[in-house]
């Protein structure tokens, strides 16, 4: 797969085949020669290191199509003016990962999800404030319910 961040990750890449293809232990120093590619960052990916750069999906407690599921949810709820808060997409994936047999997602999840999934222009999941007693008296029951 080619990497279009570093040019050097391609030549790493190559090289990194050419040593685990040799039936012997391969000279690793020489081979970072040949290819022109550092030999420190050549011997770490030649033990399982990856790159900075390559996708974090071992760290990812829901795989994309979860994800995708979950924003979805969201857009739907958030259409209809009831957008999901924090607990409820936190209880949605903790649902998802259960089934599985794995822990719960942890507290700082939701925040990290956000940050990843949901488009910048949309608004934020919503966080909603109890209602207080002077809130509720302020309100008018007949009109609430001529309105809904």
């Amino acid at each position: 797969m080619p990497s279009n961040i570093d040019p050097t990750e391609d030549r790493i890449l190559k090289a990194v085949e050419k040593a685990k293809s040799m039936e012997n232990r391969p000279n690793l120093g020489q081979i970072a020669r040949d290819f022109d590619v550092p030999y420190q960052r050549l011997r770490a990916r030649f033990h399982g290191r990856t790159s900075k750069h390559s996708p974090k999906t071992y760290q990812q407690r829901l795989d994309p199509i979860q994800e995708q599921a979950i924003v979805r949810w969201w857009q739907f709820l958030d259409h209809y003016g009831r957008g999901p808060i924090h607990r409820d997409i936190e209880a949605a994936a903790n649902r998802m990962v259960t089934r599985r047999g794995e822990t719960p997602v942890n507290k700082i999840w939701i925040y990290d999800f956000e940050k990843r999934c949901l488009p910048a222009s949309t608004n934020k999941i919503t966080t909603k404030r109890p209602f207080s007693k002077r809130r509720i008296e302020a309100e008018d029951r007949l009109i609430i319910n001529l309105v809904w």
